[in-house]
């Protein structure tokens, strides 16, 4: 039986480091309300990212997503629309 390492599996480059979005300004279109979208935003602003989040919807209809983000003050919201 030969046991493949996780090193050995694939080039280092394409491997995340976990410093890949630090620092990084990054738009997410569209936060919705079944979940990708905060799952999404959630990861990029644990990782350091500054995280703007625009979608369609307002303020009072994304309550349920936006309740599941509140302790990350960097993310910026740009609700009602996609305006930038």
């Amino acid at each position: 039986m030969k046991i493949v390492k996780e090193e050995d599996q694939c080039d280092d480059k394409f491997m995340f480091n976990g410093d890949m979005f630090k620092g990084k300004k990054i738009t997410l279109m569209g936060l919705g309300l079944l979940g990708r979208g905060v799952g999404d935003a959630k990861f990029l602003a644990t990782e350091g990212a500054e995280l703007i989040v625009t979608d369609l919807k307002s303020q009072d209809e994304l309550r349920p997503s936006l309740e599941q983000l509140k302790e990350f003050p960097n993310i910026t919201y740009h609700l009602g629309g996609h305006r930038l």
